[in-house]
């Protein structure tokens, strides 16, 4: 049996920090990301993969004076408890191979991409693609929003014919 689709009525009620996925390294742009919480006065939330990254991030964050959490090698269930309880998310990255934070974290809270980044387009049904100087006016604007309705059923959709793909793939499989 497949497992239900999306239900974003399971998202915590509590939401906290602004999300970030990724390893401290320069395409990722965890500078940008930094210095827009500093600016709105948001904490940050990262997921990373090393020590090494999770060492960078807080010495950025305690010179710039951002509470924050850092999560080091998470995966699983693990690492979707800790998405759905962002209240936001804001991945600067310069390049992207496939962007799949920003897919993941679309699916439990606001995510934010720059317009600047052609990777971001790909994410427009169900991200805010901004410019740069709009960043900290819309992370204020959304931080703790929740996913809103209409990216909810663009997700739900997308899932749905994700679903159904699978099940005519599996299905020609066994035919053949």
């Amino acid at each position: 049996t497949e497992p239900a689709l999306l239900d974003f009525s399971k998202l915590p009620k509590e939401q906290w920090g602004v999300g970030f996925i990724g390893p401290w390294e320069p395409r990722k742009n965890p500078e940008a990301y930094v210095m827009a919480l500093k600016k709105a006065k948001l904490p940050g939330v990262v997921l990373v993969p090393s020590e090494t990254s999770a060492k960078k991030f807080e010495t950025k964050f305690k010179e710039a004076g951002v509470e924050y959490k850092i999560h080091v090698a998470v995966t699983g269930e693990e690492k979707t408890k800790i998405i759905q309880s962002m209240a936001a998310a804001y991945h600067p990255a310069v390049s992207e191979t496939f962007g799949l934070g920003a897919l993941e974290t679309a699916h439990a809270c606001p995510t934010i991409l720059l317009a600047k980044n052609e990777w971001s387009h790909a994410h427009q049904e169900y991200a805010s693609i901004v410019e740069e100087q709009d960043v900290v006016s819309t992370l204020t604007n959304l931080y703790g929003k929740g996913v809103s309705t209409d990216i909810q059923q663009k997700l739900m959709a997308r899932e749905q014919l994700a679903r159904k793909t699978l099940r005519e793939i599996v299905q020609r499989e066994q035919n053949t």
